[in-house]
């Protein structure tokens, strides 16, 4: 995941539940409008391609493409969200404690077989974790614009004064104090089930993907939320200050 820019908070994307199909792989229902027909005008909707990658569900994603807007969406399964090699919450439910989130985006925080690893021998890549571990820090509002912090905790129902301390934790900038202000944040976290939901919508807030719209299988297009403006970039447009 990388730093925030305005064209990726604009960047709309689906989600869909996928399934099974008779062959054994994953598909999901081909979307009859896209969100680019929110201008009047019908979609006409192909798809593009099933694009498979190398870290990601396991199975391929379809790609639709609007012929008539000439815009190209990617349907990700709930849990994923773009520009991410990992789910961003735990797949399975029922999980508890921070060892739920070692297969997840936040793996750099929680996990520290990474950490082990380079110590040992030196061959894990220190700079591609450090990245990740900063990745969390922007995904939990952790650093950026004070403001965008206060609604991504909101959004997480994490307690103010909780992602505060965490806030000023992560800003410290070494390696401990971050992973520490991480697992703070994500041991306050409740496991529920609308949790991806919450986590694709903390991730808009903080400018790092666009907007979210979920396509079920009943031929329903609608927004994921109903505030779609990013934070970030809001924050960004005011000249909000950003406070550790």
């Amino acid at each position: 995941m990388e730093e925030f820019t305005q064209k990726k908070a604009e960047r709309e994307f689906l989600v869909s539940e996928y399934f099974e199909g008779r062959t054994g792989a994953w598909r999901c229902e081909k979307p009859a409008s896209l969100p680019c027909g929110e201008d009047g005008e019908e979609c006409r909707v192909w798809i593009h391609d099933w694009r498979w990658r190398q870290c990601g569900p396991g199975f391929r994603l379809m790609v639709v493409y609007c012929k008539t807007h000439g815009r190209y969406y990617t349907v990700y399964p709930p849990a994923w969200a773009p520009y991410v090699r990992e789910p961003i919450v735990p797949e399975e439910q029922g999980g508890d404690g921070l060892g739920s989130w070692e297969k997840t985006v936040f793996a750099s925080a929680v996990s520290d077989r990474w950490l082990k690893s380079y110590e040992h021998d030196g061959k894990t890549s220190w700079h591609t974790h450090r990245r990740r571990l900063v990745r969390c820090g922007v995904l939990l509002g952790l650093s950026g614009a004070f403001a965008v912090g206060e609604e991504v905790a909101a959004i997480l129902v994490v307690p103010l004064h909780v992602h505060v301390a965490a806030r000023k934790q992560f800003a410290r900038g070494d390696l401990h104090s971050q992973r520490r202000a991480v697992r703070r944040v994500l041991g306050s976290i409740s496991m529920t089930a609308r949790l991806w939901r919450q986590m694709v919508r903390a991730g808009h807030a903080a400018g790092v993907w666009g907007s979210p719209w979920w396509w079920d299988r009943k031929g329903v297009l609608e927004p994921l939320f109903r505030s779609l403006e990013s934070s970030a970039a809001s924050s960004l447009s005011k000249g909000v200050g950003c406070h550790p």
